[in-house]
């Protein structure tokens, strides 16, 4: 039996994004107010360029504000686990694609966890809470570690697909039905 399972998880919005996005409605307020004070000064000769330039200036700033926001797919099919991130509904890049056979550990990941990877891939949901790990080792690109959010779907459909001695010792100690994994 296949197992499969998408899970979209959007990043919350960090101090830097808000600042950003701040910054991008104080200019757009100037560039509608400079565009207002050229129509005056100009008698309204300039009334369809303005509001042609206005119009333009929201579009960009609703266009920038969205490229702001990130989400993050995990998507287990089988023995593969790939995750993409998302940049304001319109952009897609794959972050990594792991084969779950290959994994060295999964678990919770707390602040005292020591992974000692060379690659971290973040792709979390920036609140800190019910964070997972997928430790690997390749001859490529060294230790990586992953740090998610996966939810218990996803969790069941990774540990599923792990080598049989890692994916017993997880089942009894995550799961709450360890042959539950196959969905």
């Amino acid at each position: 039996m296949d197992r499969f399972s998408e899970q979209l998880m959007e990043r919350a919005s960090d101090k830097k994004g808000m600042f950003l996005k701040g910054l991008v409605v104080a200019g757009l307020i100037l560039v509608l107010v400079l565009l207002g004070y050229l129509m005056v000064l100009f008698q309204y000769s300039i009334t369809l360029f303005c509001l042609v330039a206005g119009a333009g200036a929201i579009w960009l700033a609703v266009y920038i504000m969205q490229g702001l926001n990130t989400e993050y797919e995990y998507i287990v099919t089988n023995d593969d686990l790939d995750i993409d991130k998302i940049s304001g509904k319109r952009k897609r890049k794959r972050l990594i694609s792991v084969d779950l056979k290959s994994v060295d550990d999964f678990g919770p990941y707390l602040n005292e966890t020591e992974l000692n990877p060379d690659v971290t891939v973040l792709a979390e949901d920036g609140t800190g809470i019910d964070l997972w790990y997928v430790f690997i080792e390749t001859e490529s690109t060294g230790k990586v570690a992953i740090i998610f959010n996966p939810d218990e779907r996803t969790r069941k459909n990774i540990i599923g697909g792990l080598e049989p001695v890692l994916r017993a010792k997880l089942s009894a100690k995550y799961l709450s039905g360890a042959e539950e994994t196959e969905e």
